[in-house]
């Protein structure tokens, strides 16, 4: 038996299962033919993508067929089935088909092994709606291992070039193809959903590593850049008020990388190097910026940033989070635990963590810890009369919060807002009688009574 990429403690778990049961050894030899006849009709539903690697080698990067995936998942997948089937009856085509792109890690999540880090495309399609809650909606495209990415001469730009202009070009997701049932299907291509760093690396921009931070703004700079004093048209990456801000446009982009072109027949290697820092762009022979497919069906303006990450996952919402933990800790106005004692009456589910200062936890526990969080703020620290303006923004946020879970869930705004003043009243109300162990219990009777 082979246990390569096994780790040692699922290596035990597999003896263990053997001697505790030995027959589940005795797999019949038809079993290992129906599987090796199920990778095979797998393999009809993919195609070569072929690159060039900076060591000379060829690769064939192996994709899906985006038409005959989908049409195998609405044989198989019931999910997507019943989602898509709600959206043929509801909707006019074509329909819009989203990519999202993501960095997953095999293993142990509590010590990542970056050498096993790969990037992977899912496709979901926007008519769907809340179908698209389910995982099962997503459907898995490409997968690159980051070993990989790092042989190929533009990385992600190119893998991401050579994908979408495979999706782009092909007819029968323009034309429209029949699904198993027989019903004709039309899709167009939309720009990319990823975080901000996977945005970068997909269009090849400089990011934090540049003049220009935001791809998608024309005039903001990093922060504290001498530029800034020369010129009040420019703003830096710390600018709140939207009104500073001037939006650039798909044409600058693509335009900026043609001169990127221009100057690099005559430019020196150094210079070449300030100019893209400047610009905010890496130069591309192959990359998104420079494909015609792309530039013809894709606008880098309309990619969508992952509010998971954006809010939850490393994002505001954690940061924030954290920076006033600091400020509670450095002006000594709380202890931790009976912060933990509080906030872990709410959730019977689970149990929020902070350790070292920082919170711990998940996108799902970081949404579910920043209202009750506030909460507690509003109610402990506030009288203090300390923090007013700290006590004030992340009353702000956890209000953005609880509108993101309203979009979330489609629930109507006002009565998700009556139900958390309701929520909040009941709260008080048990915590002025001491019955702060078993409050949450109560209100959740109350409230399912309710609704």
């Amino acid at each position: 038996m082979i246990f390569r990429g096994v780790s040692c403690k699922q290596l035990l778990q597999i003896v263990q299962a053997i001697k505790a049961d030995p027959s589940i050894m005795d797999i019949p030899q038809h079993e290992f033919l129906n599987l090796h006849s199920s990778t095979r009709e797998f393999q009809k539903l993919t195609q070569k993508l072929a690159f060039k690697l900076t060591n000379g080698n060829s690769y064939d990067w192996v994709v899906a067929s985006v038409p005959d995936l989908l049409c195998y998942h609405f044989e198989f997948n019931h999910v997507f089935r019943m989602g898509l089937e709600e959206a043929l009856r509801t909707h006019r085509l074509p329909f819009n088909l989203y990519t999202y792109l993501d960095e997953v890690t095999a293993g142990n999540p509590l010590r990542p092994d970056n050498k096993r880090k790969s990037y992977v495309w899912y496709v979901g399609i926007r008519e769907m709606g809340l179908h698209l809650q389910n995982e099962l909606a997503w459907i898995p495209i490409a997968f690159l291992p980051s070993t990989v990415k790092d042989r190929i001469p533009e990385g992600i730009s190119e893998a991401g070039a050579s994908l979408y202009s495979n999706m782009l070009k092909d007819c029968r997701m323009r034309l429209g193809f029949a699904l198993p049932n027989g019903t004709l299907l039309q899709l167009q291509v939309k720009p990319p959903v990823a975080d901000e760093a996977a945005l970068k690396l997909l269009w090849g921009f400089k990011g934090s590593g540049g003049l220009k931070p935001c791809f998608l703004c024309s005039n903001v700079l990093k922060k504290n850049h001498d530029m800034l004093a020369l010129d009040p048209g420019f703003t830096d990456i710390t600018s709140a008020n939207p009104g500073e801000w001037t939006f650039v446009k798909d044409e600058e982009i693509f335009s900026t990388q043609d001169r990127l072109h221009e100057a690099a027949n005559w430019m020196g290697k150094g210079r070449l190097d300030n100019l893209q820092k400047c610009c905010g762009q890496n130069l591309q022979k192959f990359g998104m910026l420079k494909n015609d497919d792309v530039r013809n069906g894709l606008k880098p303006t309309d990619s969508q940033f992952d509010g998971m990450h954006c809010y939850f996952s490393n994002g505001v919402g954690g940061l924030e989070i954290d920076l006033i933990l600091q400020e509670i800790e450095d002006k000594m106005v709380l202890d931790v635990n009976k912060l933990l004692e509080f906030c872990n009456g709410w959730q019977p589910t689970q149990k929020f963590l902070i350790a070292d200062g920082q919170f711990k936890g998940m996108a799902r526990s970081t949404m579910a810890f920043i209202p009750i969080f506030n909460h507690f703020l509003q109610k402990e620290v506030a009288p203090l009369g300390v923090l007013e303006a700290h006590l004030k923004s992340f009353a702000q946020l956890s209000a953005v919060v609880c509108q993101l879970r309203v979009v979330k869930n489609q629930f109507p705004v006002q009565e998700i807002w009556l139900l958390i003043d309701f929520w909040l009243w009941a709260a008080q109300l048990m915590l002025d009688f001491h019955l702060f162990s078993t409050h949450w219990l109560v209100i959740a009777v109350v409230v399912l009574l309710l609704l």
